[in-house]
């Protein structure tokens, strides 16, 4: 046997989730869940380097992470590099000089699904071979095959127990979106899946709006959930009134969220709910208040990411284990 494929058969084969947020992605495997913010530049002049990381990828210099400027709220996320460039960030951080071949599973929205699907598989895989430097560390990895499964769905892989021959109505309560549908067993109940633009930056944007209309402020997207948490203060003093308006804004975003399962053939009040998608985390009593018998998951964050490697287990675990005879 010649001497590279001797080190081509020692090369890991790992399956990993990839939930591209528009706050946050969460790469899952096996062995771990990892989290990077969703924002990136073209720079290697890292000022911040709490959970960010220097890529160096196609001879180009990317900040990832935290301590990056740009983030998306591009519906299309294969509108630019963002996403691709920091799941490559991620499996370089998965990866070492060696070499790892990666299955991947990633998502998209339920509304742009069916007609996107095998466009940002395309878009993630790339050419499929990788040699990048994290932080100055070589690394090579290949994307053997990549697939995407609808958004939010995959989460209900990572809850079997609710899931499994039970009729329940999913709200992935993300960033931009929330993604929603009726599962029975698994599978999605036609007519009742959507997306619509009512994630927490959303919402969060409209709070903001309203306080600095109110008070002539120019409040900073890093203000936000002290204030969401503890209200408004002007020169010190603690503006009581900006507790009801941030109050009233959630209430109203949580009925715009009630209206528009209604509108896609949900029985709201009979149907078991069950919610996940960071935001849920975030904003877990209002959405009890609105909705009294739904389930907040206990694992909102990385939900997605490990169901989405829940599926890949499912599919592609005959190429990563070898089939069983």
């Amino acid at each position: 046997m010649l001497l590279r494929e001797i080190f081509k058969a020692d090369i890991p084969k790992i399956i990993v989730g990839v939930d591209n947020g528009y706050y946050g992605t969460k790469i899952s495997t096996k062995d771990e869940t990892i989290y990077l913010r969703s924002k990136y530049e073209k720079s290697n002049d890292v000022l911040n380097k709490e959970n960010t990381y220097l890529l160096h990828y196609n001879n180009v210099d990317y900040i990832v992470g935290s301590g990056a400027e740009l983030s998306s709220i591009d519906y299309d996320k294969t509108a630019d590099e963002m996403y691709k460039i920091i799941t490559y960030a991620g499996l370089s951080i998965l990866s070492d000089f060696v070499g790892t071949d990666f299955y991947l599973v990633g998502s998209y929205p339920l509304s742009i699904y069916n007609q996107n699907k095998d466009h940002f598989a395309s878009y993630l895989k790339g050419t499929g071979v990788f040699e990048t430097k994290l932080n100055s560390e070589s690394k090579k990895f290949n994307i053997v095959k990549a697939i995407t499964f609808p958004q939010g769905v995959a989460h209900s892989y990572n809850h079997l127990d609710l899931f499994q021959n039970q009729m329940r109505g999913i709200l992935d309560f993300g960033g931009l979106t929330i993604n929603c549908c009726v599962l029975s067993d698994f599978n999605i109940v036609p007519g009742t899946g959507f997306t619509e633009n009512l994630g927490s930056i959303i919402l969060e944007n409209e709070i903001k709006k309203k306080l600095d209309t109110k008070y002539n402020l120019n409040i900073k997207d890093y203000e936000l959930p002290s204030i969401i948490k503890n209200g408004v203060k002007v020169n010190g003093v603690l503006m009581t009134t900006s507790c009801d308006i941030i109050k009233s804004t959630i209430n109203e975003h949580m009925n715009k969220i009630k209206k528009a399962m209604r509108s896609n053939n949900w029985n709201v009040e009979s149907l078991d709910l069950f919610a996940t998608g960071g935001s849920s985390l975030d904003y877990s009593s209002q959405l009890k208040s609105t909705f009294p018998q739904i389930a907040i998951s206990d694992d909102c964050v990385n939900d997605g990411a490990k169901g989405l490697l829940a599926v890949g287990n499912l599919i592609y675990g005959d190429d990563v284990n070898g089939k069983q005879y």
